[in-house]
């Protein structure tokens, strides 16, 4: 499997979006495009490290292809799979040619879960935070149109006094 297959095996397993993974990763755009697409052909330490936690994988397999693809059931954010022959399970991806399908376990779910609600939580705050500063550009505006009008009313009144003494003389 390359790398290419492995970073998309992984997508699809978990469901997420480029977007999502790079909202929750920081991993740009523009990386995850790459390795979608296969211009990546080697990923470095960090963003390897980066992926691994976020789809609960091996970095070694990430990087490699080689060894386990899921964490060790020792780590705390492991996630067990029940191995099934056939691909007719619903909700299942295949995994490799030999159709051995990999079905999503409750720790699998219940991670991809906690993600999706950090990731929607993270846009509302991201939502309420620019609202907020618009907020706040708005009342600087109306506080400094408001300031203008003042500025105008005042300059009218001297233009009216300054032309009421040219009409005097």
């Amino acid at each position: 499997m390359t790398l290419q297959e492995r970073i998309n095996y992984v997508i699809a397993k978990k469901g997420s979006t480029p977007y999502e993974i790079s909202i929750s990763t920081g991993v740009s755009q523009s990386t995850l495009s790459r390795l979608i697409n296969g211009t990546t052909k080697k990923l470095n330490m960090k963003t390897a490290s980066i992926l691994a936690k976020y789809f609960h994988i091996e970095q070694s397999w990430l990087m490699t292809g080689k060894g386990e693809m899921l964490r060790d059931a020792t780590t705390p954010q492991t996630a067990q799979t029940l191995q099934v022959k056939g691909s007719n399970n619903v909700g299942n991806v295949v995994a490799g040619s030999n159709s051995t399908v990999h079905s999503i376990d409750a720790t699998t779910l219940a991670n991809t879960l906690k993600d999706r609600e950090q990731y929607i939580e993270r846009i509302v705050k991201q939502s309420y935070d620019r609202n907020s500063k618009k907020e706040e550009q708005i009342n600087a505006l109306l506080a400094q149109n408001a300031q203008l009008t003042n500025q105008i009313d005042q300059l009218n009144k001297q233009v009216s006094t300054l032309i009421a003494m040219i009409n005097k003389n």
